[in-house]
């Protein structure tokens, strides 16, 4: 299965279709940065005091963990990404569409 379809199968519109794919990908971004967030920190509680004196380590520590990172969540992470989808749809929904007043002063930037 692939992660789009992995992320969205819980999450249906009003008219059955699936969620837009870039919401996928938007909600895909963001638990991997929150994913990346976390494993840096419990990353630095693993580094020695000689890891901080190559500036490579850093560098290559960081894309490392960047790529894990979005790689999980490309895969299902821990589930924040499909709570993302299945909530901002159900949002989406239930949002009532502007009124022509609202939209009028919307455009003249009131």
């Amino acid at each position: 299965m692939d992660p789009v379809t992995a992320i969205s199968s819980g999450a249906k519109t009003a008219q059955g279709q699936p969620p837009s794919p870039k919401l996928v990908k938007a909600a895909q971004e963001f638990e991997a940065i929150l994913l990346s967030s976390w494993l840096e920190k419990l990353q630095a509680t693993f580094t020695g005091p000689d890891d901080g004196s190559d500036p490579a380590h850093d560098t290559l520590a960081s894309m490392g963990t960047q790529a894990i990172a979005s790689a999980l969540a490309a895969r299902g992470g821990i589930g924040v990404a499909k709570l993302l989808v299945q909530h901002l749809t159900k949002a989406a929904e239930t949002a009532q569409p502007p009124t022509p007043e609202a939209q009028k002063k919307r455009a003249r930037g009131d």
